[in-house]
């Protein structure tokens, strides 16, 4: 599976679509499907495959802080917040999911809990690019 280039993503999703045909149990294949899906802008089927693989899984931390990540670009703020929370219950020392939850506070203009947030994420070794 190569998501490295974006004409992968249609074969990488394809494969992937088979092996869930194969084993409609495998959380970490709707996992990888969603990032695809989510990769090409298809935040709907992205959230489905997310979700699905929740269903499967349900400390699956990876597909809750995916899924928040597609809700947020669908502009759904407040489900990415519970997500990105869930993420986080799963791995205290995420510090990314603090990052991520710190930018959804931000666009939320909930100033102080993005802060909060940013902070922690540092705290457990973000650094920002």
């Amino acid at each position: 599976m190569a998501f490295g280039k974006k004409s992968n993503f249609d074969k990488a999703i394809a494969d992937l679509t088979e092996t869930i045909r194969l084993d409609s149990k495998d959380a970490c294949a709707y996992c990888n499907r969603g990032i695809g899906y989510e990769k090409k802008g298809n935040h709907d089927s992205a959230i489905s495959d997310f979700t699905e693989a929740i269903r499967l899984v349900a400390n699956y931390g990876f597909a809750y802080y995916y899924r928040a990540c597609a809700f947020e670009k669908k502009g759904d703020l407040d489900n990415a917040l519970i997500d990105l929370t869930d993420a986080i219950r799963l791995d205290p020392k995420d510090a990314l999911a603090y990052y991520s939850r710190g930018i959804v506070y931000r666009k939320k203009r909930e100033q102080s809990k993005a802060a909060a947030d940013f902070a922690q994420a540092k705290e457990f070794g973000f650094k920002e690019k």
